[in-house]
């Protein structure tokens, strides 16, 4: 199981799923050069800083979302 999609390279090397698909083809297997993608991953996983958009302080007014709930009520209604 993997935690995010760019993570599915990784672990079909791991498993030896490439090579065996390269032989399968005829294709000489080698040692891929994964050193960006890896960087990629890990950025993923661990990054530098998080972004709080404030949404939270908007959820619990009624009135924040009143024109949108007017909107949708009315499209539901045609």
């Amino acid at each position: 199981m993997v935690d995010t999609s760019n993570a599915v390279p990784e672990a079909y090397h791991a498993a030896g799923l490439d090579t065996k698909v390269l032989l399968a083809f005829g294709m000489d297997a080698r040692t891929p050069k994964s050193r960006r993608w890896r960087a990629s991953t890990s950025a993923y996983r661990n990054p530098e800083a998080r972004y709080d958009c404030g949404r939270r302080q908007y959820t619990g007014l009624k009135d924040a979302y009143k024109s949108l709930i007017e909107a949708l009520s009315r499209e539901a209604s045609q």
